[in-house]
């Protein structure tokens, strides 16, 4: 209900809160803790790898932005040392639909690809 009243007001929002940094939330916890349950359920989306082991094998960067149409993308960035970020390959649209076993089987997939450098 919130959002449709606000969505009418959208370019006024864009312009009131122009340069406004919004809050950020760092999930951090122990294995099999539920950090990537906490986050899909922000994200109101099922795309968060699941198993009943350890299987976030990567560090996760969730962005949410309000949409007319529900979609989720994946993007892989390398990380140097002294923090900058270089997007590796293209992005990618995470299906709706079991998106979460896609995304275990891309964390496997960079994983690997990882330990063979």
């Amino acid at each position: 209900k919130a959002f449709r009243e606000l969505d009418p007001l959208r370019e006024l929002l864009r312009s009131v809160l122009d340069g406004w940094t919004p809050p950020k939330i760092c999930v951090i916890g122990d294995e099999s803790a539920g950090k990537s349950t906490v986050l899909e359920h922000l994200a109101m989306l099922p795309i968060f790898p699941r198993k009943r082991r350890f299987c976030t094998r990567l560090a996760i960067h969730l962005r949410l932005r309000r949409a007319p149409v529900s979609k989720a993308t994946l993007s892989v960035f390398a990380v140097s040392a002294d923090g900058q970020e270089v997007l590796e390959g293209e992005p990618q649209t995470v299906p709706q639909e079991n998106g979460w076993a896609w995304t275990q089987e891309e964390m496997f997939r960079l994983v690997s690809e990882l330990s063979e450098e």
